[in-house]
Formats: structure tokens, sequence, C-alpha cells
């Protein structure tokens, strides 16, 4: 069985199982992806989304040490 196989039986609820995506992602035909992009990002733009993202990860831990009592 692969890694991200599903088990028969087992039910991925996102409750007492997570989901585990497989090695291959199948993504419809029909779902257009964005595929424009840059190397230059000004530095305000980055700084802003670094910002975001670092407190975006300081929310997560808060959280999990309120959760494990």
């Amino acid at each position: 069985m692969n890694a991200g196989a599903q088990p028969p039986g087992i039910v991925w609820d996102g409750v007492q199982r997570g989901y585990v995506p497989g090695e291959t992602l199948n993504v419809p035909p029909s779902v257009r992806l964005h595929t424009a992009a840059s190397d230059e990002v000004d530095p305000v733009t980055f700084e802003v989304v670094r910002y975001s993202l670092m407190n975006i990860n300081l929310e997560h831990g808060q959280t999990l040490q309120r959760l494990c009592v």
C-alpha cells in the first residue's frame, strides 16, 4: 500500500484521523492553476507577506498550547 492509500474500513474524518494526501495530486483538468510568477518582489510586499506568515505560525502555536491540556 502506498503512503497515501486509505486502508480499508478507515474513515478520514479530520477529527480523530487527519487527511493524508497521496504521493501524486490529481487535479481535474477543469481547474485552472495560476502559473505566472516573478522573480522580483518589492520590499514592502515581501515584509507584509513575511510578517503575515510569521503571525499565522505564532497564532497556530498559541492555539495548540491552549488545546494541549
